[in-house]
């Protein structure tokens, strides 16, 4: 709803609410453990949860029936390398403040920093106006995030001690495996964004320095619409 209503105070509240946190920390720490049964519960965990969390927005995406979305919407369809790093870092915090007591207070931060609901949510939007490039991108967006807390929490708990590093090699490997093959859509997806601001930058000095329209004026805001 508050992606609906394009409010980023009710994104940001309802952030702190983090039900898929916990089952990839569990499915990461399952994975090192070579426990096949926490392993398999944090799956079904996870799948059930992204399962439902899609449905629930695609059905209010049909019922609102909104023609276009806002901005917080589109926001979540444009992942880049700077996601990954966010939840690479949050990821990590996550998991050490799950394991050391005297930093849990930081999961309610993590778990803004890193939303998982937000994308899903976007996920089933896109689904319920037919927008498959929403989607797609907002997908992306979900399995970066997802993928770089499983990584950094495995890598925490590895460094913590809870495993050996013969036993966690292979569950790192694929995973490292996985998050390296959504390097190269983030990488286009970055290097769009820093051609933008070029572009933007550019602009700006053109139109200030360069114009008679803008010699007086105060230029307050530039957008750009790439159509790739």
């Amino acid at each position: 709803m508050g992606l609906l209503s394009n409010s980023a105070a009710v994104i940001i509240g309802a952030m702190i609410i983090a039900p898929l946190m916990l089952p990839i920390r569990g499915l990461a720490f399952g994975a090192l453990q070579a426990d096949i049964t926490l392993f398999r519960k944090g799956i079904i965990a996870v799948a059930v949860g992204t399962g439902l969390a899609v449905a629930i927005a695609f059905t209010l995406g049909l019922l609102v029936g909104l023609p276009s979305y806002g901005s917080e919407v589109l926001a979540r369809s444009r992942p880049t390398l700077l996601d990954l790093g966010i939840a690479v870092a949050a990821g990590g915090i996550s998991g050490y403040a799950k394991i050391e007591t005297k930093i849990s207070g930081s999961l309610a931060g993590t778990a803004i920093a890193v939303a998982l609901m937000p994308p899903i949510c976007v996920i089933g939007l896109g689904l319920a106006q037919g927008n498959w490039s929403l989607s797609f991108g907002a997908t992306l967006l979900y399995l970066t995030n997802l993928l770089g807390i499983a990584l950094s929490c495995m890598v925490t708990f590895l460094v913590a001690g809870y495993t050996s590093m013969a036993r966690a090699r292979q569950p790192l490997i694929w995973t490292m495996a996985l998050t390296a093959i959504l390097l190269i859509p983030l990488g286009v997806s970055f290097a769009r964004l820093v051609r933008q601001a070029q572009l933007e930058s550019s602009l700006r000095r053109a139109l200030l320095n360069r114009t008679v329209t803008f010699g007086r004026l105060q230029l307050l805001n530039i957008g750009l619409i790439f159509d790739f």
